[in-house]
């Protein structure tokens, strides 16, 4: 589970430190499925919902982060049986 709430800050969305966590627990696990939430979304909706990627809201979710946003999803594709949950 990931706190992007508390320890985002104007360039990123979890700390160094979170994110550092997150990748290492994701890659070394051996479960057979890996359950990530998030409390903000990951999927980019900007194309689908012809969202401007200028807009302040942008920052409320993991497309206003792209760096750690392309850390944690090229994890999760290297990974079988990892799935993420988002809500708001």
């Amino acid at each position: 589970m990931l706190d992007c709430r508390g320890e985002r800050d104007g360039e990123r969305i979890v700390s160094d430190a979170q994110l550092a966590w997150a990748l290492e627990v994701i890659r070394g696990s051996r479960c057979a499925f890996k359950v990530v939430v998030s409390s903000v979304h990951l999927t980019d909706h900007a194309e689908r919902l012809s969202i401007l990627a200028s807009r302040v809201d942008v920052l409320d979710r993991w497309q206003g982060y792209p760096a750690q946003r392309d850390a944690l999803v090229a994890a999760l594709d290297e990974v079988p049986g990892a799935v993420v949950v988002t809500g708001d």
